[in-house]
């Protein structure tokens, strides 16, 4: 495969990709609202603020309303409980 086979590849699984995790919605004046404040708490883009949102107000429901979408939120490892000996030693 030549240089230029590589890139135009390359170019078309970028654009699959992209059009793939675009979307385009409507918000209410109240959500725009809150929007440009978190973009301007943060200091991110608009797409890094929705991003952002979307991961805490899932990860806020885990157990709750999220898991009505399967959201499978990443595994902690339990902690080892520490056995207390009684007789002091």
């Amino acid at each position: 495969m030549t240089a230029a086979e590589r890139k135009r590849r390359s170019r078309e699984l970028r654009r699959n990709r992209l059009q793939e995790l675009a979307i385009t919605v409507e918000l209410t004046r109240e959500a725009q609202k809150s929007l440009d404040k978190m973009i301007e708490w943060w200091g991110v883009s608009k797409k890094e603020a929705i991003n952002r949102a979307l991961v805490i107000a899932c990860q806020s429901q885990t157990g709750r309303t999220g898991l009505l979408f399967d959201f499978d939120p990443p595994s902690v490892a339990p902690k080892k409980a520490r056995r207390r000996n009684g007789s002091g030693g």
